[in-house]
Parts: structure tokens; C-alpha cells; sequence
């Protein structure tokens, strides 16, 4: 006869490492290994079967009122803990680390009463959990827990918003403080990285290629970054050194500021500081 016994028990740790052998899938017997823990034959020599499988195993780390141990968990104890088989438990691990690693914090100090069986083998180390009962009125297995999850909510800033800017003519968005102005003009010129983004932007018909659409036009930002201790030629001539293909020259580069504050009409104003009086 088994050994067995019934403890009432606190959850301490649940072991998360992989850990799977071969066993015959008829006697259930555990098939020799070599010195690097591999099967070395799928051959069972007690019931003469060549049907081999892999065998999930989980360790966990109770306290009693008389001793902390550590016990094996498999299929039928996983299900209550878990929701799903040892395998399926370790699957899931490896898809959703974070959320795995989450079991420990949730079942810590859960107690149960757990049935313990110790197994056949003489050199076995740990005994073997064949019932387990949580004792917690509304406990939930951690995979029921992760399936019902917490609603994502996404906050939509922009939602339906289509138009049309025509080539010479100058387009003014207006609309109160916190409509979405900004966001909208981030999107527009590709500057938005973060969030989802759906939709599409065509120029002259085509889809917009982000790559192309920068060296073809300029963003104003809402809030001056302009270093406020240098003139305004020095201010686009940092921007030039900055953007400008270096097979540029440096003539061709003063050339490009001279034109640049020349069209905008503030080559009056090239060694005018940039900074501002406060509010």
C-alpha cells in the first residue's frame, strides 16, 4: 500500500524552472536517462512498450504547523491550482513570463489542505500531492484569474477625423484647448511613436512613406526650443549644420541661411537674441 497522508498546509513558493522527463505512456514508469538528463532509450524494459512521452512535473514549497517541505504537483493537483495541466502551465509560463511570475505573489500564504502520497520509488525525494483542496472562500485558479484579467481600456484621443489640405493654400486648424490639435498634427507628420494609430495618410494619392515625407517638410513645435542665448543666425545655422548632408560645403550651408532668413524676411533681425522677456 501507498503511503499517504493529509496535511493542512500554507503555500510558500511555487517553482517555476521547466522541468519535464520521459516516461512509458502505458505503465508510467520512468524511463533511464544518460548523465545529461536525456532519455536514453524510449524502450520500456517493465512493460516491453515503445510508446514514450514527456511527463510535466511542479514543485512547490508548503509549511505545515510541524515542518516546511517541498512536494511534487502534477496534472490533477495543477488543475485546481492553475486551471490547466502541468504542461499547459509551463506553456503558458514560457509565453507570459510577468504574468507567471505573478503566481507566487497571488497563492502566497494560501492555505490548503493537500493529500500526500509518497511514491514508489525508494529514492524519490519529495512525495507526490494527489488531492489538493483550497480552503479560501472565492479562490480562483491563477489561469481562471489571468483569463478574466483587467479590462484594457484605451483612452481615444482622435476617432473618425478625415480631411483634405489642398497644394497653396495655407489650412488654419482651429478648435478649443485639449480637442486634439496637437495630436492630430503629430500624426500627421509621422511624429507620434506611441499608442495605435489607424488609418491612412496619402499625399497627391499616394501613401505617405514617412522617410520621404521629412526631407520634403517642416515642423514648428508648439513650444520654442531654440537655445535663448544666441541670434537668429546662429540659431539656423546650428539647424543647418545640423540637417544638412555633410557634402555640403560650409559656403553652400551660409548660403542656404542667408536665403532661408531672406524668404522669411528676418535678416533685419540676424543678431537679435532669441530669448524673450517671461510672461
Amino acid at each position: 500500500m501507498e503511503a499517504t497522508e493529509t496535511v493542512l498546509c500554507s503555500l510558500l513558493a511555487v517553482d517555476l524552472t521547466d522541468y519535464c522527463y520521459r516516461v512509458c505512456s502505458r505503465c508510467q514508469r520512468v524511463l533511464p536517462s544518460d548523465n545529461n538528463g536525456f532519455a536514453s532509450s524510449s524502450f520500456c524494459k517493465f512493460c516491453k512498450s515503445k510508446e514514450p512521452k514527456l511527463l510535466y512535473r511542479i514543485l512547490m514549497s508548503i509549511a505545515t504547523d510541524t515542518s516546511v517541505k517541498t512536494v511534487i504537483c502534477f496534472d490533477r493537483a495543477a488543475t485546481v491550482l492553475f486551471g490547466c495541466s502541468a504542461d499547459e502551465f509551463f506553456h503558458f509560463s514560457k509565453l507570459n513570463p510577468l504574468a507567471a511570475s505573478m503566481v507566487n505573489q497571488v497563492f502566497d500564504g494560501e492555505m490548503l489542505r493537500m493529500t500526500l502520497t509518497r511514491p514508489h520509488n525508494r529514492n524519490a525525494q519529495h512525495m507526490r500531492v494527489t488531492s489538493i483542496v483550497p480552503l479560501r472562500s472565492g479562490f480562483q485558479p491563477a489561469i481562471e484569474m489571468r483569463s478574466q484579467g483587467v479590462p484594457e481600456t484605451r483612452l481615444h484621443l482622435l476617432s473618425n477625423v478625415s480631411g483634405v489640405f489642398s497644394p497653396g493654400v495655407l489650412t488654419a486648424l482651429v478648435r478649443s484647448s485639449g480637442a486634439g490639435k496637437t495630436t492630430l498634427m503629430d500624426v500627421l507628420a509621422g511624429r507620434k511613436t506611441g499608442g495605435y494609430t489607424e488609418g491612412d495618410i496619402r499625399i497627391s494619392g499616394h501613401p505617405k512613406e514617412q522617410q520621404t515625407f521629412a526631407r520634403i517638410s517642416g515642423y514648428v513645435e508648439e513650444n520654442d526650443i531654440h537655445s535663448p542665448q544666441v541670434t537668429v543666425e546662429e540659431s539656423l545655422w546650428f539647424s543647418a549644420s545640423l540637417h544638412l548632408p555633410k557634402e555640403i560645403s560650409k559656403e553652400q550651408k551660409k548660403e542656404f541661411v542667408e536665403e532661408v532668413m531672406r524668404l522669411v524676411e528676418l535678416d533685419t533681425l540676424r543678431y537679435a537674441l532669441v530669448m524673450r522677456d517671461a510672461p
